[in-house]
């Protein structure tokens, strides 16, 4: 049963805006388009995963804030690509497999607990650890496009 819920309404679309306005305030401008290459990558993994998890029946979205429009929309087209290309510009010489695994801790084991007891979030046949390996390999792979598709560091 989804339910619709008017301050998740306003929640989601803070969380839609804000972190965009803050990466476009602070992102280094000469690496645009390749920290957006890298965005536009960890959007279609992860609005991809969404729909294969939810058309599976792995896990659901019971409370929709914004009617006509997926809940997991958010979190695929903004929080997500928007962690990965400020993980990508902080510290750019740092272990790329560090950052990953600081991501999908974050996401995995803090993120998602955070959204099951908040009820947003209702994990079926899903445990934490397949996010925390999916959030590694999707932020390995948009390193891997935003760096020329090359695993060295010569940009």
């Amino acid at each position: 049963m989804v339910k619709y819920n008017f301050v998740y309404w306003w929640i989601l679309i803070a969380i839609g805006i804000i972190p965009w306005l803050a990466w476009i305030a602070w992102r280094p401008k000469e690496i645009t388009n390749r920290l957006l290459l890298a965005g536009i990558f960890v959007m279609v993994a992860t609005y991809f995963m969404d729909a294969v998890g939810l058309s599976r029946g792995l896990w659901s979205y019971p409370i929709k804030g914004i009617p006509l429009i997926p809940s997991y929309i958010i979190w695929d087209l903004c929080v997500m690509p928007v962690s990965a290309m400020v993980a990508i510009q902080f510290k750019p010489n740092m272990n790329q497999l560090i950052k990953a695994i600081g991501l999908a801790i974050a996401g995995a084991y803090v993120i998602q607990p955070i959204a099951v007891v908040f009820g947003y979030y209702h994990m079926k046949h899903w445990k934490h650890l397949y996010s925390f390996a999916l959030v590694i390999i999707i932020y390995l792979i948009a390193y891997f496009f935003y760096n020329g598709r090359t695993w060295t560091n010569d940009h």
